[in-house]
């Protein structure tokens, strides 16, 4: 679905190149797969979404690149409003719009809750922080700035983007630079998320406040308690009020049970891939 909605879209083809990046560790091609003759497949062993990345920026040959996920369906403007927030704005990257759809197949309560708490790239992106759903920068910039941290498997998008930011370059909310993105299917994977971005928190936060493992498991385990009470007025419904509790509390439990075992070295954060 990824490949034909670039395949649609409205930006001359001439204008843009189309890098796939596989990820696995052997790289074997199912002997099914076939890809349009315009569209370039990479190989990256090392594991994480950030070193497969970097390897499709290291094989681009324009001087914007555009970050979207396999299982995201830009809509067929993406590129072509992208050229023109850059033509017409003074920035260097821009953080567009994530449109959460339920998958057929999907979980109703977790569209439910990411509809609401998903991405939220207009209140995050003027903040510095910005998706790799739908992250475009310029080449310059990319290296000018250093690439994406591969040693992270969760978060380097942010830590990416706000790296920009320190350094002095704009980056532009873009309300119709689009793309559509399922909300997870299961509870399970949409947990395995968010047990990795405890250990990408546990990282970073380490880092920029020189704090220990212990008090990150305080602080964490406050705010998250703190969520499960706080008003939210953009929720309509009893029912919706509901799911998002349930969920909240879940992930409560999954924050203090991540935090915990990094606590007592029982995990390496590190290692905790996609």
């Amino acid at each position: 679905m990824c490949i034909n909605a670039l395949d649609q879209q409205t930006l001359e083809k001439e204008q843009f190149e189309v890098i796939v990046v596989d990820n696995s560790k052997a790289g074997n091609i199912p002997s099914n797969l076939i890809l349009p003759s315009w569209v370039q497949l990479l190989h990256e062993p090392k594991p994480g979404s950030y070193a497969a990345r970097n390897k499709g920026a290291g094989n681009a040959e324009g001087e914007i690149l555009a970050f979207t996920d396999s299982d995201c369906i830009p809509k067929k403007n993406w590129l072509s409003n992208a050229q023109k927030v850059f033509e017409t704005k003074i920035c260097d990257l821009i953080g567009g719009e994530i449109d959460i759809f339920l998958e057929d197949g999907g979980l109703k309560h977790l569209y439910i809750y990411e509809k609401h708490f998903g991405f939220r790239q207009k209140s995050r992106v003027p903040k510095g922080l910005s998706c790799t759903a739908n992250t475009l920068v310029k080449k310059s910039v990319f290296y000018e700035v250093g690439k994406f941290d591969s040693t992270l498997k969760s978060g380097g998008d942010w830590e990416f983007s706000q790296r920009c930011i320190q350094k002095g370059f704009r980056m532009e909310y873009g309300a119709s630079v689009v793309v559509r993105h399922p909300a997870r299917k299961s509870l399970r994977t949409f947990l395995k998320k968010h047990y990795r971005h405890v250990c990408w928190n546990s990282i970073t936060a380490r880092k920029k406040y020189q704090c220990s493992q212990f008090w990150l498991l305080l602080s964490s385990l406050r705010g998250s308690s703190q969520r499960l009470f706080k008003h939210k007025p953009k929720v309509s419904t009893m029912y919706e009020r509901l799911v998002i509790w349930y969920i909240d509390f879940i992930k409560l439990i999954i924050q203090l049970y991540g935090n915990m075992l990094i606590l007592l070295n029982l995990k390496d954060p590190y290692k905790v891939r996609e």
